[in-house]
């Protein structure tokens, strides 16, 4: 669907005029689909895309801005040259392995750990630079600047943009109670399993481990 197209269905829902609203403006509308969409985009992991970055010696966080301005969740890295894929750890693990992990030096990352939502560090600390690494992220959803304009979201969650705007709307209309269910609605997709929970999986991913010694094995 187009801006537009979610827009009308958004105000139709309201029981706003599609071509002249009063008490929900073309503008809110717009502007609660793009926030819609940074919802969604923290919540599912529909949009992916991937950047490089060039392995600095001595350097071992990186920040995401630095591969896109987009950029919000790393998930995966690779070793360019090589194709081999860095383990994820938590700093946690490395606590645990060696107390003076921060210290350790080698002549290439082999894991990386997540720092913040939009940074994440090597280890260990590579003495040598020129390395490049692709990093594969979750990315924020562009701005829809004008009504032709599509989201990058697939048609089922573009419902999901219809749903949270008749939400927004109705709080606006002072109509709280109608407001809550359809939020409950707009919630229970991430709930019941039907898109899966970008923050969930990013959990798993790194808090769910085995012992800390069979992540430092290697086959």
């Amino acid at each position: 669907m187009t801006r537009e197209e979610i827009r009308k269905r958004i105000l139709y829902l309201l029981n706003e005029d599609v071509d002249n609203p009063v008490f929900f403006t073309e503008a809110q509308a717009n502007t609660v689909i793009q926030e819609a969409m940074e919802v969604l985009a923290e919540e599912v992991t529909e949009l992916r895309r991937e950047g490089f970055i060039v392995v600095e010696p001595g350097r071992f966080i990186y920040m995401l801005p630095e591969l896109s301005d987009v950029a919000m969740t790393p998930l995966r890295i690779w070793s360019d040259s090589d194709q081999e894929r860095l383990d994820p750890i938590t700093m946690k693990e490395l606590d645990d392995f060696q107390e003076r992990w921060m210290e350790s030096t080698g002549d290439k990352p082999e894991w990386w750990y997540p720092v913040s939502h939009d940074a994440f560090g090597l280890w260990p600390i590579p003495v040598n630079g020129g390395q490049v690494l692709r990093v594969e992220y979750l990315a924020w959803p562009e701005t829809l600047g004008q009504d032709t304009d599509r989201p990058n979201f697939k048609e089922e969650l573009q419902d999901l943009l219809v749903l949270y705007g008749q939400y927004d709307g109705l709080v606006r209309q002072w109509e709280p109670e109608r407001a809550l269910d359809i939020f409950f609605s707009f919630a229970a997709s991430f709930r019941d399993g039907r898109f899966k929970s970008a923050t969930h999986k990013f959990q798993q991913q790194f808090f769910n481990r085995d012992s800390v010694g069979s992540r430092f094995a290697r086959p």
